[in-house]
Order: structure tokens, then sequence, then C-alpha cells
């Protein structure tokens, strides 16, 4: 039914154009992660926890 509401009102290229979107993005994703180098996931991994602040403390001093 949907396939058919699709094509009805003539959207039928900005699904696929989506999909196609998404799937490119999703595999350049999973592509950097699987050859990301070990001090680079290093690094992010304790992004968070590098400066020692709390957020909201800074303006209270």
């Amino acid at each position: 039914m949907r396939r058919e509401i699709m094509e009805a009102a003539g959207l039928e290229a900005f699904a696929e154009v989506g999909l196609i979107l998404f799937v490119i993005a999703f595999v350049l994703i999973v592509l950097r992660a699987a050859f990301a180098k070990k001090e680079e996931i290093n690094h992010v991994q304790h992004l968070p926890l590098e400066d020692g602040t709390l957020t909201g403390q800074e303006s209270a001093q």
C-alpha cells in the first residue's frame, strides 16, 4: 500500500535517494570504526573525562 501511495504522489525517487544516502552513510561509519587507529579510539573514549570539570560549575566560581 505504501508503494502505491508513493508512486501515485510521484515521490518514489525521494524514497530511493534517501535509502541510498542512508546505506552510504552507514557503510562509511562502519568502515571508519573498523579501520580507526588504537590511539584515536582511546582519545575519543576519554573525551568526556579529560578536562576534569563538571557541567555548570564554571559559572559558579
